[in-house]
């Protein structure tokens, strides 16, 4: 059916029952619409969706992803390293985007919804309002406590609702006590999964 054609519905009879001796007729009549709308498209499948991911990437400077999926915790994780130049040198740091709420029934839906995000933060980067560490800087892997690593959003954002729940606001540690200062540009590292259970590829 042609877009914007009118529509007609289709009536009939479904039943008729007629009642001789007294004259009287009575029927059951329906009403149906065509639908011309197609049906939904299924979402593309993880797998393609992961490749295409790594292209994006690849074309902003990006050449190693790495992607896991922890089932267990339903965690999708997308790590990179992100190129930095300081001093007229190139250096790397470690991005992680941990995407929440994935189980194997939305997998392909919440792998096009990271494509998307993604490509949103990659066209701010393209068109020269930030730069790519700025855009993804709540990101950066960091060391945390107990030898951990943690991102700068989940580090700041402790130590922010720690200054607003006692209406200090203070100048943030960039190495909370219990951690230590990296040597060598940061790798990314997975979060250590629940006991028992084991990152597998995404």
């Amino acid at each position: 059916m042609a877009i914007g054609a009118r529509i007609t519905p289709v009536t009939g009879v479904l039943w008729i029952d007629r009642d001789s001796a007294a004259g009287r007729q009575r029927e059951a009549r329906f009403t149906t619409v065509p639908n011309d709308e197609e049906p939904p498209k299924p979402p593309t499948p993880w797998a393609r969706t992961q490749a295409e991911i790594s292209i994006l990437l690849e074309k902003a400077g990006v050449l190693d992803t790495h992607f896991s999926f922890i089932q267990s915790r339903g965690m999708l994780i997308l790590q990179f390293p992100c190129p930095v130049t300081m001093d007229g040198r190139v250096a790397q740091m470690g991005i992680r985007l941990v995407i929440s709420g994935v189980d194997p029934k939305n997998r392909d839906a919440k792998h096009q919804q990271l494509m998307v995000y993604l490509k949103n933060k990659l066209e701010a980067v393209n068109s020269g309002l930030v730069t790519l560490i700025q855009e993804f800087f709540p990101y950066i892997v960091v060391p945390g406590p107990s030898g951990t690593t943690v991102t700068m959003y989940e580090m700041l954002s402790t130590q922010l609702a720690d200054g607003l729940r006692d209406g200090r606001i203070r100048q943030p540690e960039l190495f909370p006590t219990g951690s230590k200062a990296p040597s060598a540009p940061l790798a990314t590292e997975a979060p250590s999964p629940s006991p028992g259970s084991s990152p597998t590829p995404a």
